[in-house]
């Protein structure tokens, strides 16, 4: 049976992507601050093939126990989804701090521990695979969500570099890119750019992506017509012409 560790595993993408691969036959590693969703989930599908961890990605000693705890339990590890993240709206001067270094510390170090914890495990398994969540925010710094979108930035970074550098080890290592998607993280929050974009994808929508990437050799991910086109335009438009438009999107 394969395996998959999804962070951020209780609630949104997480969830929608968990739930899919169990409905597929894998054994899932759930790992999350919030216990409750997950009981559900395994109460549902079993311990034997849902395994609950409650865990942060920021607390690295309890995050390595769980890794080896599911390894132990699984016998072997395959991907791994990094999925955990957090997002705020606002002026970035009226954001608190702590909340700016709470957003990287999961986006970004929590994704960096993830995978330096995994690749013991990933290591033994031929063909494993790291699929990591990045956002459309990621193409170019975007006005009130300029500290998520730089995390995502960082992701996209790193997911490149891992590409190129883990293929000696035979593990493919891409991101998922989408724009604004129905989850609670986004639900209740005010932003002009999301009046401008809309938010026209579900949660399922993106974990039918990522089950897609599994067989993906991309490194990027893009998902939905709209993302694809306004990434095709900025890729041919010089910076001054990016930033009139993400301008005008934003309201700023």
């Amino acid at each position: 049976m394969k395996s998959i560790v999804i962070t951020g595993a209780a609630s949104g993408i997480g969830l929608a992507v968990a739930q899919m691969m169990l409905e597929d036959g894998w054994l899932v590693g759930m790992f999350d601050v919030n216990e409750a969703p997950l009981l559900a989930l395994q109460q549902k599908w079993g311990a034997e093939r849902c395994s609950v961890h409650v865990v942060s990605v920021t607390d690295e000693t309890p995050l390595a126990d769980a890794f080896a705890s599911f390894h132990d339990k699984a016998g072997r590890l395959d991907v791994l989804f990094n999925c955990a993240g957090l997002l705020e709206f606002g002026h970035f001067e009226e954001v608190p701090l702590s909340r700016h270094q709470q957003i990287l510390a999961v986006n970004s170090q929590g994704l960096m521990h993830c995978c330096h914890l995994a690749f013991p495990y990933l290591q033994q398994q031929a063909g494993a695979r790291v699929i990591n969540m990045s956002s459309a925010s990621s193409m170019y710094g975007v006005p009130g969500l300029g500290v998520y979108a730089a995390s995502k930035a960082w992701v996209k970074s790193f997911t490149e570099a891992l590409n190129i550098e883990w293929a000696r080890h035979d593990i493919h290592v891409l991101d998922v890119e989408p724009p604004f998607v129905d989850t609670n993280m986004v639900a209740g929050q005010q932003a002009h750019v999301m009046g401008k974009m809309g938010v026209n994808l579900s949660a399922l929508d993106v974990a039918k992506k990522v089950r897609k990437s599994l067989a993906s050799n991309h490194t990027h991910v893009r998902v939905s017509l709209s993302y694809k086109i306004q990434y095709f335009f900025h890729s041919l438009s010089i910076t001054p012409i990016r930033k009139q438009v993400m301008k005008y999107l934003t309201g700023y």
